[in-house]
Protein backbone atom coordinates (compact mmCIF):
# COMPACT_ATOMS: atom_id res chain seq x y z
CA UNK A 1 0.00 0.00 0.00
CA UNK A 2 2.91 2.33 1.09
CA UNK A 3 4.93 1.56 -2.30
CA UNK A 4 0.85 2.32 -4.32
CA UNK A 5 0.55 5.70 -2.51
CA UNK A 6 4.29 6.88 -3.39
CA UNK A 7 3.59 5.57 -7.26
CA UNK A 8 0.42 7.99 -6.95
CA UNK A 9 2.38 11.02 -5.35
CA UNK A 10 4.93 11.19 -7.91
CA UNK A 11 2.60 10.63 -10.55
CA UNK A 12 0.90 13.67 -9.72
CA UNK A 13 2.97 15.79 -8.64
CA UNK A 14 4.29 15.37 -11.92
CA UNK A 15 1.33 16.07 -13.85
CA UNK A 16 0.88 19.09 -11.17
CA UNK A 17 4.48 20.20 -12.52
CA UNK A 18 4.23 19.61 -15.77
CA UNK A 19 0.92 21.46 -16.59
CA UNK A 20 2.48 24.39 -14.79
CA UNK A 21 5.14 24.57 -17.25
CA UNK A 22 3.25 23.93 -19.81
CA UNK A 23 0.73 26.83 -18.89
CA UNK A 24 3.87 29.06 -19.52
CA UNK A 25 4.32 28.26 -22.83
CA UNK A 26 1.98 30.31 -24.33
CA UNK A 27 4.41 32.36 -26.40
CA UNK A 28 5.44 29.78 -28.10
CA UNK A 29 2.14 27.56 -28.02
CA UNK A 30 -0.65 30.37 -27.63
CA UNK A 31 -3.60 27.79 -26.48
CA UNK A 32 -1.53 26.89 -23.67
CA UNK A 33 -2.86 30.24 -21.92
CA UNK A 34 -5.93 28.73 -20.90
CA UNK A 35 -4.17 26.12 -18.58
CA UNK A 36 -3.40 29.96 -16.90
CA UNK A 37 -6.73 29.54 -15.87
CA UNK A 38 -6.78 26.57 -13.20
CA UNK A 39 -3.40 28.44 -11.41
CA UNK A 40 -5.54 28.30 -8.34
CA UNK A 41 -6.71 24.66 -8.68
CA UNK A 42 -2.63 23.79 -9.76
CA UNK A 43 -1.18 25.89 -6.03
CA UNK A 44 -3.77 23.93 -4.07
CA UNK A 45 -2.70 20.63 -5.48
CA UNK A 46 0.90 21.32 -5.41
CA UNK A 47 0.54 22.43 -2.33
CA UNK A 48 -1.08 19.28 -1.08
CA UNK A 49 1.12 17.22 -2.45
CA UNK A 50 4.12 19.20 -1.36
CA UNK A 51 3.04 17.85 2.30
CA UNK A 52 2.29 14.15 1.18
CA UNK A 53 6.03 14.30 0.15
CA UNK A 54 7.53 15.53 3.31
CA UNK A 55 5.58 12.82 5.16
CA UNK A 56 6.86 10.36 2.91
CA UNK A 57 10.57 11.75 3.28
CA UNK A 58 10.53 12.76 -0.65
CA UNK A 59 12.57 15.77 -0.24
CA UNK A 60 13.13 16.80 -3.86
CA UNK A 61 9.11 15.96 -4.52
CA UNK A 62 8.29 18.61 -2.12
CA UNK A 63 10.29 20.82 -3.01
CA UNK A 64 9.50 21.07 -6.59
CA UNK A 65 5.98 20.93 -5.23
CA UNK A 66 6.07 24.01 -2.60
CA UNK A 67 7.52 25.51 -6.30
CA UNK A 68 4.60 24.90 -7.90
CA UNK A 69 2.12 25.93 -5.48
CA UNK A 70 4.76 29.04 -4.63
CA UNK A 71 4.74 30.08 -8.47
CA UNK A 72 0.84 29.64 -9.02
CA UNK A 73 0.29 31.35 -5.92
CA UNK A 74 2.34 34.31 -7.01
CA UNK A 75 0.14 34.62 -10.56
CA UNK A 76 -3.60 34.91 -8.68
CA UNK A 77 -2.55 36.88 -5.26
CA UNK A 78 -2.65 40.47 -6.73
CA UNK A 79 -6.47 39.49 -8.42
CA UNK A 80 -7.66 37.67 -5.98
CA UNK A 81 -6.47 39.83 -2.55
CA UNK A 82 -8.53 43.13 -2.19
CA UNK A 83 -5.95 45.24 -4.44
CA UNK A 84 -7.69 48.97 -3.38
CA UNK A 85 -8.76 50.27 -0.09
CA UNK A 86 -12.09 49.68 0.36
CA UNK A 87 -14.80 52.45 0.18
CA UNK A 88 -15.51 54.69 3.35
CA UNK A 89 -17.98 51.98 5.38
CA UNK A 90 -20.96 55.04 4.93
CA UNK A 91 -20.30 55.01 1.36
CA UNK A 92 -23.83 54.27 -0.78
CA UNK A 93 -23.57 52.16 -3.70
CA UNK A 94 -24.79 54.32 -6.84
CA UNK A 95 -25.32 51.42 -9.30
CA UNK A 96 -25.75 47.67 -8.65
CA UNK A 97 -25.12 45.34 -11.88
CA UNK A 98 -25.56 41.80 -12.80
CA UNK A 99 -23.89 40.15 -15.60
CA UNK A 100 -24.76 36.93 -16.76
CA UNK A 101 -24.16 34.63 -19.47
CA UNK A 102 -27.65 33.41 -20.50
CA UNK A 103 -26.53 30.25 -22.16
CA UNK A 104 -27.38 29.57 -25.81
CA UNK A 105 -29.67 26.49 -24.75
CA UNK A 106 -30.58 27.97 -21.09
CA UNK A 107 -33.24 25.54 -20.15
CA UNK A 108 -35.13 27.41 -17.24
CA UNK A 109 -35.29 31.04 -18.94
CA UNK A 110 -38.58 31.21 -16.86
CA UNK A 111 -36.39 31.10 -13.63
CA UNK A 112 -33.35 33.37 -14.91
CA UNK A 113 -36.85 36.09 -15.63
CA UNK A 114 -37.85 35.76 -12.28
CA UNK A 115 -34.11 36.19 -10.76
CA UNK A 116 -33.50 39.36 -12.79
CA UNK A 117 -36.92 41.14 -12.22
CA UNK A 118 -36.08 40.77 -8.00
CA UNK A 119 -32.31 40.98 -8.24
CA UNK A 120 -32.81 44.10 -7.29
CA UNK A 121 -30.40 45.46 -9.86
CA UNK A 122 -30.22 48.82 -11.79
CA UNK A 123 -28.68 47.44 -14.68
CA UNK A 124 -28.47 43.92 -16.29
CA UNK A 125 -25.91 43.02 -19.40
CA UNK A 126 -26.05 39.51 -20.49
CA UNK A 127 -24.56 37.29 -23.22
CA UNK A 128 -25.46 34.42 -25.43
CA UNK A 129 -28.63 36.20 -25.45
CA UNK A 130 -30.71 34.49 -28.77
CA UNK A 131 -34.53 35.29 -30.14
CA UNK A 132 -35.98 32.41 -27.83
CA UNK A 133 -34.50 34.28 -24.75
CA UNK A 134 -34.57 37.72 -25.69
CA UNK A 135 -38.80 36.48 -25.80
CA UNK A 136 -38.22 35.37 -22.91
CA UNK A 137 -37.28 37.97 -21.01
CA UNK A 138 -39.67 40.47 -22.63
CA UNK A 139 -41.12 40.48 -18.97
CA UNK A 140 -38.49 42.13 -17.38
CA UNK A 141 -39.68 45.58 -19.23
CA UNK A 142 -42.12 46.11 -16.46
CA UNK A 143 -38.87 46.77 -13.94
CA UNK A 144 -36.41 47.50 -16.84
CA UNK A 145 -38.32 49.16 -19.00
CA UNK A 146 -35.04 50.70 -20.85
CA UNK A 147 -33.19 47.77 -23.36
CA UNK A 148 -30.41 47.65 -25.89
CA UNK A 149 -29.74 45.10 -28.32
CA UNK A 150 -29.37 44.09 -31.50
CA UNK A 151 -30.38 40.63 -31.09
CA UNK A 152 -32.67 39.17 -34.21
CA UNK A 153 -31.11 42.10 -35.97
CA UNK A 154 -27.73 41.73 -36.31
CA UNK A 155 -26.21 38.67 -37.63
CA UNK A 156 -24.38 36.72 -33.96
CA UNK A 157 -25.50 39.83 -31.72
CA UNK A 158 -25.70 38.12 -27.99
CA UNK A 159 -25.33 41.08 -26.11
CA UNK A 160 -28.58 42.54 -24.23
CA UNK A 161 -28.24 45.68 -21.55
CA UNK A 162 -31.35 46.42 -19.09
CA UNK A 163 -32.04 49.48 -17.47
CA UNK A 164 -34.28 51.09 -14.81
CA UNK A 165 -32.73 54.14 -15.45
CA UNK A 166 -33.30 56.05 -18.89
CA UNK A 167 -30.04 56.25 -20.93
CA UNK A 168 -28.79 57.94 -23.68
CA UNK A 169 -25.68 57.35 -26.31
CA UNK A 170 -26.93 53.62 -26.50
CA UNK A 171 -25.33 51.04 -29.40
CA UNK A 172 -25.34 47.51 -29.51
CA UNK A 173 -23.11 45.75 -32.24
CA UNK A 174 -20.01 45.02 -33.71
CA UNK A 175 -17.28 47.51 -32.51
CA UNK A 176 -15.81 49.16 -35.61
CA UNK A 177 -17.08 46.07 -37.55
CA UNK A 178 -15.35 43.72 -35.73
CA UNK A 179 -15.38 41.62 -33.16
CA UNK A 180 -16.54 41.62 -30.39
CA UNK A 181 -20.65 42.51 -30.34
CA UNK A 182 -20.93 45.27 -27.19
CA UNK A 183 -24.12 46.48 -25.81
CA UNK A 184 -23.03 50.24 -24.10
CA UNK A 185 -25.29 53.21 -23.31
CA UNK A 186 -25.18 56.32 -21.00
CA UNK A 187 -27.28 55.87 -17.91
CA UNK A 188 -28.87 58.16 -16.06
CA UNK A 189 -28.71 57.62 -12.38
CA UNK A 190 -30.17 59.72 -9.62
CA UNK A 191 -26.33 60.11 -8.93
CA UNK A 192 -24.91 61.20 -12.43
CA UNK A 193 -24.87 59.40 -15.39
CA UNK A 194 -22.19 56.01 -15.97
CA UNK A 195 -21.54 54.49 -18.77
CA UNK A 196 -22.42 50.91 -18.23
CA UNK A 197 -21.14 47.98 -21.14
CA UNK A 198 -21.38 44.72 -21.89
CA UNK A 199 -19.63 42.39 -24.02
CA UNK A 200 -18.42 38.50 -24.62
CA UNK A 201 -15.05 37.72 -25.90
CA UNK A 202 -14.46 34.22 -27.78
CA UNK A 203 -12.76 30.88 -26.18
CA UNK A 204 -8.83 31.27 -25.87
CA UNK A 205 -8.19 28.41 -28.96
CA UNK A 206 -8.59 29.84 -31.81
CA UNK A 207 -5.26 31.46 -33.44
CA UNK A 208 -6.69 32.43 -36.89
CA UNK A 209 -7.85 35.44 -36.90
CA UNK A 210 -11.42 36.27 -37.98
CA UNK A 211 -11.64 38.81 -40.85
CA UNK A 212 -13.34 42.22 -40.04
CA UNK A 213 -17.51 42.00 -40.38
CA UNK A 214 -17.79 44.54 -43.09
CA UNK A 215 -14.12 44.41 -44.98
CA UNK A 216 -13.67 47.00 -47.20
CA UNK A 217 -10.05 47.45 -49.78
CA UNK A 218 -8.86 50.39 -46.61
CA UNK A 219 -10.02 49.01 -43.36
CA UNK A 220 -6.97 50.26 -40.66
CA UNK A 221 -5.00 48.10 -39.43
CA UNK A 222 -6.43 46.31 -35.99
CA UNK A 223 -5.53 47.02 -32.37
CA UNK A 224 -3.40 45.23 -30.89
CA UNK A 225 -1.97 44.35 -27.33
CA UNK A 226 1.52 43.71 -26.30
CA UNK A 227 2.66 40.87 -24.36
CA UNK A 228 -0.15 38.35 -24.96
CA UNK A 229 -0.81 35.06 -26.89
CA UNK A 230 -1.38 34.85 -30.61
CA UNK A 231 -5.31 34.62 -30.53
CA UNK A 232 -8.62 35.59 -31.80
CA UNK A 233 -8.88 36.44 -28.02
CA UNK A 234 -6.09 38.73 -28.02
CA UNK A 235 -7.17 40.48 -31.15
CA UNK A 236 -10.78 41.23 -29.94
CA UNK A 237 -9.51 41.90 -26.22
CA UNK A 238 -7.40 45.00 -28.05
CA UNK A 239 -9.87 45.92 -30.26
CA UNK A 240 -12.00 46.23 -27.14
CA UNK A 241 -9.73 47.95 -25.58
CA UNK A 242 -9.39 51.06 -28.15
CA UNK A 243 -13.06 50.96 -27.74
CA UNK A 244 -13.13 51.59 -24.17
CA UNK A 245 -10.38 54.15 -24.07
CA UNK A 246 -12.55 56.66 -26.02
CA UNK A 247 -15.61 56.07 -23.93
CA UNK A 248 -16.35 58.46 -20.85
CA UNK A 249 -14.08 58.26 -17.40
CA UNK A 250 -16.69 56.73 -15.62
CA UNK A 251 -17.11 53.43 -16.89
CA UNK A 252 -18.56 49.80 -16.10
CA UNK A 253 -17.81 47.30 -17.99
CA UNK A 254 -19.35 43.47 -17.50
CA UNK A 255 -19.30 40.14 -18.98
CA UNK A 256 -17.88 37.07 -20.11
CA UNK A 257 -14.40 37.44 -21.03
CA UNK A 258 -13.44 33.78 -21.21
CA UNK A 259 -10.24 34.51 -19.56
CA UNK A 260 -8.89 35.12 -15.53
CA UNK A 261 -7.96 37.72 -14.10
CA UNK A 262 -4.49 36.44 -14.15
CA UNK A 263 -4.16 35.77 -17.91
CA UNK A 264 -1.46 37.74 -19.45
CA UNK A 265 -4.36 39.24 -21.92
CA UNK A 266 -6.54 41.22 -19.15
CA UNK A 267 -3.19 43.32 -17.34
CA UNK A 268 -2.48 44.27 -20.80
CA UNK A 269 -6.34 44.83 -21.13
CA UNK A 270 -6.33 47.19 -17.84
CA UNK A 271 -3.52 49.10 -18.69
CA UNK A 272 -5.07 49.87 -22.45
CA UNK A 273 -8.06 51.30 -20.94
CA UNK A 274 -7.50 52.42 -17.24
CA UNK A 275 -10.67 49.57 -16.20
CA UNK A 276 -9.38 47.21 -13.08
CA UNK A 277 -11.12 44.05 -12.39
CA UNK A 278 -8.95 43.57 -9.53
CA UNK A 279 -10.03 42.17 -5.91
CA UNK A 280 -13.40 41.04 -6.21
CA UNK A 281 -12.50 37.67 -8.32
CA UNK A 282 -15.64 35.61 -8.37
CA UNK A 283 -15.24 31.84 -9.56
CA UNK A 284 -18.75 31.74 -11.94
CA UNK A 285 -18.37 28.78 -13.83
CA UNK A 286 -18.77 25.83 -14.61
CA UNK A 287 -21.74 26.42 -12.59
CA UNK A 288 -22.49 22.49 -12.24
CA UNK A 289 -19.35 22.55 -10.20
CA UNK A 290 -17.94 22.13 -7.05
CA UNK A 291 -16.40 26.21 -6.00
CA UNK A 292 -13.06 24.31 -5.67
CA UNK A 293 -13.18 23.43 -9.40
CA UNK A 294 -14.48 26.55 -11.05
CA UNK A 295 -12.86 29.62 -12.72
CA UNK A 296 -13.60 33.50 -12.43
CA UNK A 297 -14.15 33.96 -16.34
CA UNK A 298 -17.12 36.74 -15.52
CA UNK A 299 -15.94 39.95 -15.21
CA UNK A 300 -16.52 43.56 -13.46
CA UNK A 301 -14.45 46.38 -14.46
CA UNK A 302 -15.25 49.53 -13.59
CA UNK A 303 -12.83 53.07 -13.70
CA UNK A 304 -12.89 56.64 -12.90
CA UNK A 305 -14.58 57.56 -9.59
CA UNK A 306 -16.12 54.09 -9.40
CA UNK A 307 -15.24 51.14 -7.35
CA UNK A 308 -16.61 47.91 -6.93
CA UNK A 309 -17.59 47.57 -2.76
CA UNK A 310 -19.28 44.45 -2.72
CA UNK A 311 -19.54 41.24 -5.35
CA UNK A 312 -21.07 38.02 -4.60
CA UNK A 313 -22.49 35.15 -7.09
CA UNK A 314 -26.22 34.82 -8.15
CA UNK A 315 -27.80 31.44 -7.51
CA UNK A 316 -28.11 28.73 -10.60
CA UNK A 317 -30.64 29.54 -13.02
CA UNK A 318 -30.15 26.89 -15.97
CA UNK A 319 -26.68 28.86 -17.37
CA UNK A 320 -23.77 26.64 -17.16
CA UNK A 321 -22.39 30.45 -15.35
CA UNK A 322 -23.45 31.60 -12.53
CA UNK A 323 -24.80 35.53 -12.08
CA UNK A 324 -22.46 37.67 -10.79
CA UNK A 325 -23.77 40.65 -9.06
CA UNK A 326 -21.84 43.31 -7.85
CA UNK A 327 -22.71 47.14 -5.79
CA UNK A 328 -20.71 50.07 -7.06
CA UNK A 329 -20.03 53.22 -5.13
CA UNK A 330 -18.79 56.71 -6.16
CA UNK A 331 -15.44 57.59 -5.39
CA UNK A 332 -15.25 61.82 -3.58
Amino acid sequence: MRRLSAAFLVIAAIGVITLTIVSELWRIFPQTSALIALAPQFSAAAAVLAVGAVLMRRRLLAALCLGAALWNGYLIWPDVAPFAAPAEAHAQPVLKVVTFNLLWDNPDLDATADYLINSGADVIGLVEATGRSKLALARLQSVYPYRVDCVGEMHKCQTMLFSKYPVSAAYSGPINGRYPYIAIARVALPGGPVTVGVTHLRLPFATRSRPPLMATVLDPPEPVLSGVPRLDQSTEAANLAAFMASQPADLVLVGDFNSTPWNPVQPAFRAATGLDNRGHVLFSWPSWAWPIFRIPIDQVFVRGRLEVTQARLGPNVGSDHLPVEAEISLRP
